[in-house]
C-alpha cells in the first residue's frame, strides 16, 4: 500500500514548502519512496489530481479498467476514469 505523507505547517514559500514523502507500507514498516517538494499551491494543487486518479485506476484493475496487472509500479500511468466507458 502506497501511504503520502503531507506537511502543511504553514502557506508555502520557496523558503518552507509544502513537503509530500511517498511511502511503501511492508507488514508494519514504511519505506521511503519518493520526496518532493511544492513552493506554491499550484503547484500541489497540479499534483494532487494525478495522485488520485492513479489510485483510483489501481483500485479498478480486477474489473478490467485502469492499469493492467502487467503495468510496472515504478513507471506507472495516468488514466483519467472520465475517459472511460460506463460499466455495464
Amino acid at each position: 500500500m502506497l501511504i503520502y505523507g503531507l506537511d502543511f505547517t504553514s502557506a508555502p514559500t520557496r523558503r518552507k514548502p509544502i513537503t509530500c514523502i511517498g511511502c511503501q507500507l511492508h507488514e508494519n514498516e514504511l519505506d521511503v519512496q519518493s520526496a518532493q517538494n511544492f513552493s506554491t499551491f499550484s503547484e500541489f494543487e497540479d499534483w494532487l489530481p494525478c495522485t488520485l486518479q492513479a489510485a483510483w485506476a489501481y483500485t479498478q484493475h480486477e474489473q478490467g479498467y485502469g492499469l493492467t496487472a502487467a503495468c510496472d509500479p515504478l513507471e506507472g500511468s495516468i488514466v483519467d476514469p472520465h475517459l472511460l466507458p460506463a460499466p455495464r
